[in-house]
């Protein structure tokens, strides 16, 4: 019977220190997040980039490509194109457009262009290849 009592004092001894010194909570809390990223076709995508070859002027002599860099804005809502990216570097551009709306920028690039826009829930910068111009 004493062993009885003397190992229930231990064992209520333990648990009180155990409530006095732990929290039994949480002192930080981390979670994961995925990202889903679909890749769809041009005609399909939120931003639909564009790129195509126009006709070279042949007196223009700078060894440049010129392109036409169409971009359409297929998102939910109104999104700014805040810059391009050619073969002659960033181009600061800021225009907004419509949900529907497209617009256009004549360019120079033999590489891949890239399109850097921002809206409502939507950062996204978009690269697109070269086409020829019969393709457009």
């Amino acid at each position: 019977m004493r062993r009885r009592r003397f190992l229930s004092l231990v064992l209520a001894v333990a648990a009180v220190s155990a409530l006095a010194v732990g929290s039994g909570g949480f002192t930080s809390v981390s979670a994961e997040r995925s990202v889903e990223v679909s890749v769809v076709e041009n005609s399909e995508a939120y931003v639909g980039v564009q790129v195509c070859n126009k006709p070279s002027n042949k007196s223009q002599g700078n060894g440049t490509n010129p392109v036409r860099i169409h971009v359409t804005n297929r998102y939910r809502e109104a999104f700014r194109v805040v810059a391009i990216y050619d073969d002659k570097g960033k181009h600061e551009i800021n225009t907004v457009l419509e949900t529907g709306q497209a617009w256009s920028y004549n360019g120079h690039a033999t590489e891949p262009v890239a399109v850097e826009v921002t809206g409502d829930g939507l950062s996204a910068n978009v690269t697109a290849d070269v086409q020829p111009k019969n393709s457009c």
